[in-house]
């Protein structure tokens, strides 16, 4: 920890929170090559910590940024977040890059059609669709084509719903989790610790349709484009051609040579 005064918090009654060799290093370390603790630089007065030791019933900060002098100015704010997954916390910093701008594409999630209630939203959007515009002065081309724009703006519609409810939900779970976590590292009751796994467990939970979503796009992506000229194929072969580049060779009378021209 940089500052294991202020940057650990025990469970045992009467234990004295000294520093470690490792916490000696990690000191000079940043001393020598004169970086900064980002999260300490814009939270100076708070307590904090990104690790919890179950064995030893106590909290660290041992999770940071170390950024040069001349990236501060960048770094907008940073934060420390909920133990959820694992026994360590996310850190997380926002920058502010001079000049740049995100692109946008719309892709169809599917994985919300695999519930029954948007599928029969769907149906019935597309049931109306041609109720309403299979006139006799509009053609089959023109119809079928505006179809897809129509759909297109109510899937981004539904998907845009199920992912305020989704954010709703992992926001009040976040928010019970902060709480629970700020309770144990107050108390360190055995108590506050089950409520807090409970929240953890709820929030996983939660995580769970990202991750299968994640993972099935993987699944997707290399089963379209695995054998086939596109980007991924394109990565592995500049990996293996570089890998069988050579640089350099040498002569009987090891000397070595760097220019083909020799």
């Amino acid at each position: 920890a940089p500052a294991p005064a202020i940057d650990r918090k025990s469970g045992a009654l009467g234990a004295r929170l000294t520093a470690s060799p490792q916490d000696a290093l990690l000191a000079r370390f940043i001393h020598d090559t004169q970086l900064l603790d980002i999260w300490r630089l814009h939270h100076p007065g708070d307590h904090d910590f990104s690790f919890y030791s179950h064995p030893h019933s106590s909290y660290s900060r041992i999770d940071l940024f170390l950024l040069p002098t001349r990236t501060i100015p960048l770094t907008t704010r940073s934060a420390i977040g909920s133990i959820s997954w694992s026994d360590h916390a996310p850190v997380s910093i926002w920058v502010k890059l001079p000049g740049t701008r995100s692109g946008w594409s719309w892709r169809l999630n599917s994985s919300i059609l695999q519930s029954a209630a948007v599928l029969e939203e769907v149906s019935a959007h597309l049931d109306r669709y041609f109720e309403e515009n299979d006139l006799d002065d509009i053609g089959p081309d023109s119809l079928w084509l505006a179809h897809k724009a129509v759909m297109r703006g109510h899937l981004i519609q539904i998907g845009s719903r199920l992912k305020r409810e989704r954010m709703s939900l992992l926001v009040e779970l976040q928010e019970r989790l902060a709480d629970r976590e700020a309770a144990h590292k107050s108390s360190h009751s055995q108590a506050d610790f089950d409520a807090l796994t409970t929240v953890r467990r709820e929030l996983r939970s939660a995580l769970l349709t990202d991750v299968a979503r994640s993972l099935a796009w993987t699944r997707r992506t290399f089963y379209e484009y695995s054998n086939k000229a596109h980007t991924m194929l394109a990565r592995k072969l500049r990996n293996q051609t570089r890998s069988k580049l050579v640089t350099s060779a040498r002569t009987p009378q090891v000397r070595s040579l760097l220019s083909p021209a020799r």
